[in-house]
């Protein structure tokens, strides 16, 4: 399971699994929707996006202590 890390914004979820139970699926029927404007420039996109990069190695997440 590799992929390049600047597509992982690309993959789209077909369905959560919690406990063993599926809490989300994704409508098979369901169009294809093209990512809100603005939502690159919202501090949860960015927030997720962080999490995402630093997970899959991309960026190292440091503090600079004073």
């Amino acid at each position: 399971m590799t992929i390049d890390p600047l597509k992982i914004a690309g993959i789209k979820v077909l369905e959560t699994i919690k406990e063993g139970k599926t809490v989300y699926q994704r409508d098979p029927a369901a169009k294809r929707a093209a990512v809100p404007s603005g939502c690159a420039d919202s501090d949860a996109c960015f927030r997720v996006a962080i999490h995402v990069l630093a997970e899959s190695g991309v960026i190292d997440l440091h503090s600079h202590a004073d």
